[in-house]
């Protein structure tokens, strides 16, 4: 069995570039070179087992040079619907189909892991999902399906499934929206990002003014506006001056946004937690299709975009999501029209009762039973919660149906993958339900610790 070093890279990546290797893995070299196989193991030390048709041999890659592996499943997808969203005090988040939950802890299925016991103090949100989103869009696949002109698209590039631009650059694109949707993508930089989204924009090249809004991150912030053809005010919906770049020391965002133009509402969420809620007070709701990307930060300032995902938001999700920071000392339950309750909640079908919560209200002196079909979310209280957490990964697997699980040890074999969770504990999971492994490098870590703490 060879071992790869790095001088042997060059000579091997130009040889895999001329075969065509059928339903291959892509790796993603520390050199930001790729290279194309089948991963038959990955083992405790990190070393990497790859089968290729330019040798008979499987070959051993090195801890260390493979950053990331995106898996080409040929899995069929599952008839199993996951009905809620899990996601842990560590940020982790995972698609599941809900059991029961008690005093002590959830018991949910995964369809590629199986059963989970969480315990209680490991949750820190549930999202329940009422029935399966449309996708309308989910990239970006590659620079060509976004256009803008010569000089601005020119000046995007598309690396690691982002979009990425090192200064000023624009780029757009327009879609077959519905009336409610859902617009989720993940930002990345290194520097002082200044990043503007349009959407629900009008295409519209000859007017400096239209009815749209405007999702503005710099250092002042994050901002939404409301931008409207018939004035030049921007009408502020969201405002969060607190959220500016050095407030998340991993250079990263994941950005959500429900909007629903029949009630005139916008919902923010950052990195899958609830944060705001605003109404648009100006009439003419916008009522375009277009998503553009605006960079107008100075040359050398990296900022990437991607898993951008636009999706139908029925009326059922679209909900005023935003918990008070005092209520976080308590169990909250988030309805369907947007009201929420302070408590304490006991069970989930408890008693054989399916689909039933439990729910002692803060203001009344008896327990309530409430058709989870009535809840949206739940966010469980602060007080529960484990207390001087510290995560510690070096693995995170992108599973399907948008989970995303980080592990403190990874061993690839055969059909499945043995992995340890600081929450979960051991679990195995299907290799088909496993999109892509990133390794998480400890200077990262290092890094982010010491931002931390200042």
């Amino acid at each position: 069995m060879q071992i790869i070093t790095l001088s042997f890279w060059f000579k091997f990546l130009l040889v895999c570039s001329s075969f065509g290797i059928a339903h291959s893995d892509n790796l993603t070299l520390d050199s930001n070179n790729r290279l194309q196989g089948q991963i038959s193991a990955i083992n405790q030390a990190g070393l990497v087992e790859l089968a290729t048709e330019i040798s008979p041999d499987k070959i051993l890659i090195k801890s260390g040079v493979v950053r990331k592996i995106d898996f080409n499943s040929n899995a069929s997808p599952s008839s199993e619907l996951s009905n809620a969203f899990v996601r842990l005090i560590n940020g982790d988040l995972l698609p599941v189909t809900l059991v029961s939950l008690n005093e002590t802890k959830l018991e949910v299925t995964n369809r590629d892991i199986g059963l989970l016991k969480i315990p209680r103090t490991s949750l820190k949100s549930l999202s329940l999902v009422s029935n399966q989103k449309k996708i309308i869009y989910n990239g970006p696949k590659n620079l060509n399906e976004w256009i803008g002109n010569d000089a601005a698209i020119k000046s995007w590039q598309f690396a690691n499934d982002f979009l990425t631009t090192d200064g000023p650059a624009s780029a757009y694109k327009e879609f077959a929206i519905p009336t409610n949707f859902s617009l989720k993508f993940t930002l990345k930089w290194k520097g002082d990002p200044s990043l503007k989204i349009f959407f629900a924009e009008t295409m519209n090249l000859e007017s400096t003014r239209m009815d749209r809004y405007c999702l503005i991150f710099n250092s002042s912030g994050l901002e939404i506006f409301r931008e409207s053809s018939k004035s030049n005010h921007l009408n502020a919906v969201i405002l969060m001056p607190w959220a500016t770049p050095d407030h998340y020391p991993e250079n990263q965002l994941a950005v959500e946004i429900h909007v629903n133009r029949e009630k005139s509402r916008v919902e923010l969420l950052i990195n899958g937690e609830p944060k705001m809620g605003g109404i648009d007070s100006i009439s003419n709701i916008p009522k375009g299709n277009k998503i553009s990307f605006l960079s107008d930060a100075p040359l050398g300032i990296t900022q990437e975009i991607g898993y951008i995902e636009i999706s139908d938001l029925s009326d059922s999700e679209n909900t005023n999501i935003l918990i008070k920071p005092e209520d976080t000392k308590f169990d909250n339950l988030v309805s369907s029209n947007g009201d929420y309750w302070s408590g304490r909640l006991i069970s989930i079908n408890d008693n054989l009762k399916e689909n039933v919560l439990k729910f002692k209200s803060n203001f009344q002196d008896e327990p309530l039973e409430i058709d989870a079909a009535e809840i949206t979310a739940i966010m469980f209280a602060k007080a529960d919660q484990l207390t001087n957490f510290k995560s510690s990964n070096d693995y995170a697997l992108k599973l399907q149906d948008n989970g995303l699980l980080t592990m403190t040890s990874c061993v690839f074999l055969n059909d499945h993958v043995s992995a340890e969770h600081q929450l979960l504990g051991p679990i195995k999971i299907k290799k088909s339900g496993i999109i892509a492994m990133e390794w998480i490098r400890p200077e990262i870590e290092d890094e982010t610790k010491e931002r931390t703490e200042k």
